[in-house]
């Protein structure tokens, strides 16, 4: 795991584009209070617990999901989409900007933050800054793939028109990716979700290479596969370790505010809007550093 990655995708208003992030922030805050605020539906699920034991004592007794279930698991369904939609307009608003820092070469100083795939790490015998330096230079080879964007009047890249007019362009892709994924979660629960993860660690940068590379769905998914090699344990822990840290502070709170519950649900939509931005920030700084093989200078 990379501490340093780990702390820089925190900063997720660390971006040009400060007002899209401002924008995102508040979204995600409404996104969340109405998943978990809104006085429609029923919050109730009794069924799962009737299906449960109906399943241990073996017999079909058991309740189906009212309406009201219904509603709330579609409010869910749609606000984590529109979540993921809005982290993935960051992390390619993020690969954008950074765009113009590339180089054809691997230049590595004490502001970079860059990542050697396990698989790939013959390091020198006795390693010096400058010696790993030279050696990441002489065997890795950035990515040679550029977006050719048309500036604005003003002379200036969109760099966030330009997302979401590519994010609106692949979103069949990216709603067939999700549900195949949920497709992958549901038959892998009974196995720890392991499958899941595995599966997952694998073709993570599947939704970047649609978007920022502008890749079919089938080429997106074997790039991933490829880009992935050698460091999807670290990035498995990177992020285990930045879900934990979120985890650790809404559980403290519910457990201050255990008599005012209300009020913990309007502090975690903060934290949840937080929590989103800084995995979209980790997951663009990981394909920056994995797949495009450019390190991120801070």
């Amino acid at each position: 795991m990379n501490l340093r990655i780990l702390v820089e995708s925190l900063k997720f208003n660390k971006i040009k584009s400060s007002s899209a992030v401002k924008v995102f922030f508040v979204l995600l805050i409404a996104i969340r209070a109405f998943m978990t605020l809104a006085p429609i539906g029923d919050r109730d699920f009794q069924f799962i617990n009737s299906f449960l034991e109906s399943a241990i004592n073996q017999n079909l007794n058991f309740s189906l999901p009212t309406k009201g279930n219904i509603i709330i698991m579609a409010i869910y369904f749609s606000g984590y989409f529109l979540s993921i939609f809005i982290g993935l307009l960051y992390s390619q608003i993020f690969i954008l900007e950074n765009e113009n820092y590339r180089s054809d070469t691997i230049n590595l100083n004490e502001k970079s933050i860059f990542m050697i795939p396990i698989k790939k790490a013959k390091m020198p015998e006795e390693p010096t800054k400058e010696s790993i330096s030279e050696f990441v230079k002489m065997t890795f080879k950035p990515s040679s793939f550029r977006r050719n964007i048309e500036r604005d009047k003003n002379n200036n890249i969109p760099y966030v028109k330009t997302a979401l007019l590519d994010s609106l362009k692949k979103l069949p892709q990216l709603i067939l990716f999700l549900l195949l994924f949920m497709i992958l979660l549901m038959f892998s629960t009974p196995f720890f979700t392991l499958p899941f993860i595995i599966i997952t660690s694998m073709l993570i940068f599947a939704p970047l290479n649609m978007l920022y590379a502008q890749n079919k769905f089938a080429r997106s998914l074997e790039l991933s596969y490829r880009q992935t090699n050698g460091a999807k344990l670290t990035m498995f822990f990177t992020y285990i370790m930045q879900n934990f840290i979120f985890n650790l502070i809404s559980d403290s709170l519910m457990l201050v505010l255990e008599n005012y519950y209300y009020s913990y649900l309007v502090i975690e939509t903060f934290i949840f809007a937080i929590k989103i931005l800084a995995t979209a920030r980790l997951y663009a700084l990981f394909y920056q550093i994995l797949a495009l093989r450019q390190p991120y200078r801070t």
